[in-house]
């Protein structure tokens, strides 16, 4: 977790790239939750992945961790970030360019039109569950800074038991310019509210496109967003033939030009 009065953290981050994320393997994240009571073979809990992908998983599957280092259970704390910092490293929150869903359904026993007899189990029965995953070809788009030397992964997997296989492809920008003083438009990529608080950013208005479960312990970096604040960098590339340019803040220290 990017923690108050840390905002020195992350100054070796001088470099910038555009990453492409294609799906490679399903994508489950727990954002919508809901049950199937209809079906007497396959009645159970349904999991609905979110349109945008959060950026700490990012940061967990960039740094190859295979699973999230939570400390302080009561109010978790989410260590790597910290650690992705200080090995240079920052991903901003991912979002969708084309997505496809396809359902999953995962069950403990087989079903049959026969209810096998069974003894009663001592805790509780495991559920059936109905994943709508993202499906492979699926595309997002996120932003990576990092520090000279920084090795970028070409994959990485995120999400549900690490089933996310991802293919990224950078673009390196053409331009980053400080538009601060010119641009009063919101961002075009989505920041974590809180990260982005915590470095400084001074946000006059934004608007929420994702809130995790976990926003009573952590607040504000639950919190996806697009907003309108300072500063804001414009960064200009070139992908598909085109000349293309994003919006967002970067509170690192950034060469422009």
């Amino acid at each position: 977790m990017l923690e108050e009065g840390r905002r020195g953290e992350g100054r070796g981050l001088k470099k910038v790239a555009i990453a492409f994320l294609e799906v490679h393997g399903l994508l489950v994240f727990s954002k919508i939750t809901g049950s199937l009571k209809k079906s007497v073979l396959s009645s159970g809990a349904f999991i609905r992945s979110s349109l945008f992908i959060h950026n700490y998983p990012l940061i967990y599957g960039f740094l190859g961790y295979s699973s999230e280092m939570i400390i302080d259970i009561d109010e978790p704390r989410y260590k790597v970030v910290d650690e992705a910092l200080e090995e240079g490293l920052y991903v901003y929150p991912a979002e969708p360019l084309h997505v496809s869903f396809t359902r999953l359904f995962l069950s403990p026993t087989p079903e049959t039109y026969v209810v096998p007899e069974k003894a009663k189990p001592s805790i509780a029965h495991p559920l059936q569950v109905h994943y709508y995953a993202i499906a492979p070809g699926s595309m997002f788009k996120t932003v990576v800074v990092y520090r000279e030397g920084f090795e970028l992964p070409r994959y990485i997997r995120i999400g549900k038991k690490r089933w996310g296989i991802i293919r990224v492809r950078y673009v390196v920008p053409e331009g980053i310019s400080d538009v601060s003083d010119t641009y009063r438009g919101y961002s075009s990529i989505p920041v974590n509210l809180g990260d982005m608080r915590d470095r400084g950013v001074v946000v006059d208005d934004y608007n929420t496109v994702l809130v995790t479960r976990n926003n009573p312990f952590i607040g504000d970096r639950s919190i996806i967003a697009y907003i309108r604040g300072r500063p804001m960098h414009m960064i200009t590339y070139e992908y598909g033939g085109r000349v293309r340019r994003e919006y967002l803040p970067l509170p690192w220290s950034i060469p422009l030009g």
